[in-house]
């Protein structure tokens, strides 16, 4: 082969890697349109955000997370208890059905689950001024006439009225508790708690829900002793979390265990219940959490 013959082969051998060059720039140019795209896709309109609810909306894809987004709120608050509740309820209260105003105001009981079980309680909880979700002000920007200082003064009186108060009231309770239900009967507020010692109790909360509804100020807590529960029904001795009041006779309940026992609770007079001596066991899945 000849020198020219070389120079030949060598100018068709660059044609060739360039034009592997350009096809390289031109791949990698699509990739970035087609991310570039998937971006514009995952871009949802403000007016289609809606809270993510575990359970009913879609799965979360591969890598995907949750962001808070104040929008999605017409009312979002936090608040903490000393020791970690597993469940909780909400009682009625008597201040009105479909209440709509702001600020509002509601009651919940919880049940704890402290390290040792003579560390427990049932919390009634009054949360009180729970204010809306402040939205941003149409028309208010940089040239505002309102001066910096004037602002923050009235961002920190603002905030201080705005601010949601948590008035609680504990009864102690001896053993954690696994599920906590209220129920209103009569004039009375009674609340049932399987707890972890295998046995379910029906207390009376009422003076406990009374004292939280009258307490005013800054978030506080007070005790409220209870000397007994009203009724104590033992069970099998073993654990469990199904707990559930009767929609269509007041004051009935059942309760479920790990053994798979159902006991149907029938109300009587003087604040005591009648529990079948026989449970129900027809069913095959365990009552757990």
């Amino acid at each position: 082969m000849t020198s020219g013959d070389d120079d030949i082969e060598m100018k068709e051998e660059e044609e060739q890697m360039d034009e592997v060059d350009d096809e390289e720039e031109s791949d990698s140019s699509s990739d970035d349109d087609v991310q570039g795209g998937d971006d514009d896709e995952d871009e949802i309109p403000e007016s289609q955000r809606k809270a993510y609810i575990p359970g009913l909306s879609r799965p979360l894809k591969k890598g995907e997370e949750l962001e808070f987004d104040p929008d999605a709120y017409r009312l979002f608050h936090t608040f903490n208890t000393d020791w970690p509740c597993l469940s909780f309820d909400v009682v009625k209260d008597g201040l009105g059905e479909n209440r709509t105003n702001y600020p509002a105001e509601c009651y919940i009981v919880g049940g704890t689950q402290a390290e040792k079980a003579k560390d427990n309680e049932i919390i009634i909880m009054g949360l009180k001024n729970l204010t809306e979700m402040r939205k941003p002000k149409e028309g208010k920007g940089d040239d505002s006439d309102t001066s910096e200082d004037e602002s923050e003064d009235e961002d920190e009186e603002t905030i201080k009225k705005r601010e949601p108060k948590m008035h609680t009231v504990t009864v102690p309770h001896y053993g954690g508790i696994n599920r906590i239900r209220s129920e209103r009967l009569g004039d009375s507020t009674v609340c049932a708690c399987w707890n972890d010692q295998g046995r379910v109790q029906v207390w009376n909360i009422t003076d406990a829900l009374n004292t939280a509804h009258a307490m005013s100020g800054a978030t506080q807590s007070t005790e409220h002793k209870i000397d007994r529960p009203l009724f104590t029904h033992p069970g099998t001795g073993k654990e469990g979390y199904g707990l559930a009041w009767s929609p269509l006779k007041k004051g009935d309940l059942a309760t479920g265990d790990w053994i798979r026992k159902i006991f149907l609770w029938q109300m009587k007079e003087g604040g005591q219940w009648a529990v079948g001596s026989t449970p129900l066991t027809g069913h095959k899945s365990l009552s757990g959490p």
